[in-house]
């Protein structure tokens, strides 16, 4: 979707009067009924309505549906503002219109003084001061009356857009003076500022309102900013043939979840299968492997050998092996010891006789086994640094306690534990 600028707005009107072929203020009438009955689909006829016009063809679509307004049986109090004595031809056009109503009860043309009404917490208060046509922050009486309205409890609509906020850059504008609305009706699509996070407490809750602006005019006019759609995206979505599988759909690759952060790992799996993606391939550390096979069962995940953390070596993480339950040994060793068992039953071996033949095989998967410690090295205050897998040498410990000063602690079995830690099996405990 195209989002154009003020000018182009003007652009688009004037190709639409032209080409359509309708008048400029059959045009604003057009606008004005949709925006009347916007407002009357949402706020009952009991509710008072205060409108605040300005003298630019903003304050011709808040004229026109005032009197709209009051044709339905609202209690409307119109305020003109014609300060300067100028008023666009489609606001005088109006203006005359409200004077030759027999229902308008209270309209006041505001050329010298004005003295506020009183706005209270049931009023609907209708902006109609300043719309797309803004190019400079308000000031004077105008940025005290947005002031006034801003402090009182009334629900305030805005047509277009809340008065004193700009179509385009506000970096210059006076946030003070400008309407905070709590709806805002706009034309035919979103303005540009509206897609600003500094500029949506402006705007309130956002409704975009159709008057049939010329299509045809739409494609013609350029402009450098546009709004993906869904139809959009769609457009580039690939065809899935009714053969296809996983495997041809495409493969992704996530690096992602430490400890403590496995619901960023779960956001992006779930993400990237939404996507399309055929297969999905996940590296993350130990402890959040449980947790994404159970919410990205479609995932399939290669553990990280460290716990908490990832380390740099990723060609050991993205082999496709499956992770081995701490509890048992490698399978490099189980095979082994499968080899060797198979290899004494068919020598004939006794029962009686297995025993030894036991505790020699275990010296030799023992001996199969990297002998490294796993290390938790802690700062003195005790906040914890790093782990490390350090070779059970005496003379490395008693070298880091002294340069570093660091105090260094092994995992122990875990009390009568049946079934002890992987880690505790490399440093040279017993087989389960």
């Amino acid at each position: 979707m195209k989002i154009f600028t003020s000018s182009h707005i003007r652009e688009l009107d004037a190709y639409t009067i032209a080409h359509e072929p309708i008048r400029s203020i059959d045009l604003m009438e057009r606008a004005a009924k949709t925006l009347t009955r916007a407002i009357s689909d949402q706020w009952s006829v009991q509710v008072p309505v205060v409108v605040f016009a300005g003298p630019g063809n903003n304050g011709g679509d808040a004229l026109a549906v005032a009197r709209m307004l009051c044709e339905q049986g609202y209690d409307v109090s119109t305020y003109l503002f014609n300060i300067n004595g100028r008023l666009s031809e489609d606001c005088t056009i109006n203006r005359q219109r409200i004077l030759d109503s027999r229902k308008m009860k209270e309209f006041h043309e505001i050329i010298d003084e004005f003295e506020p009404p009183k706005l209270e917490s049931g009023t609907l208060v209708v902006d109609g001061l300043f719309g797309s046509g803004l190019t400079k922050p308000l000031a004077g009486g105008f940025a005290s009356l947005i002031k006034y309205i801003n402090q009182s409890p009334a629900t305030v609509v805005s047509i277009d857009v809340p008065s004193g906020l700009m179509t385009e850059d506000n970096t210059y504008n006076v946030r003070a003076n400008i309407i905070k609305a709590d709806v805002t009706l706009t034309l035919h699509q979103k303005k540009l500022s509206f897609l600003f996070a500094e500029n949506q407490h402006y705007i309130g809750k956002l409704r975009i309102l159709d008057i049939r602006l010329s299509q045809e005019g739409i494609d013609k006019i350029n402009t450098k900013y546009t709004l993906q759609e869904e139809n959009d995206v769609r457009a580039l979505l690939k065809h899935r043939d009714d053969f296809a599988h996983k495997g041809s759909m495409g493969k992704a690759l996530l690096i992602a979840g430490s400890y403590g952060m496995a619901g960023a790992a779960t956001l992006a799996a779930n993400a990237c299968m939404r996507s399309g993606v055929g297969k999905l391939e996940i590296c993350t550390p130990r402890r959040n492997g449980d947790i994404l096979q159970i919410t990205a069962p479609e995932a399939v995940l290669h553990i990280d050998r460290e716990e908490f953390y990832f380390t740099n070596h990723l060609s050991y993480s993205t082999r496709c092996r499956r992770p081995q339950h701490p509890c048992q040994p490698p399978r490099v060793a189980a095979a082994t010891a499968s080899r060797h068992h198979h290899d004494a039953t068919s020598q004939g071996v006794r029962p009686h006789q297995r025993r030894p033949l036991r505790r020699q095989l275990r010296a030799h998967l023992q001996s199969l086994q990297p002998r490294r410690v796993p290390a938790v090295i802690y700062h003195p205050q005790g906040s914890l640094l790093s782990t490390l897998h350090a070779r059970r040498t005496g003379n490395l410990q008693l070298h880091r306690q002294r340069r570093y000063g660091y105090r260094r602690q092994r995992r122990r079995p875990h009390g009568n534990n049946p079934c002890p830690p992987r880690t505790w099996l490399q440093t040279g405990g017993s087989l389960p």
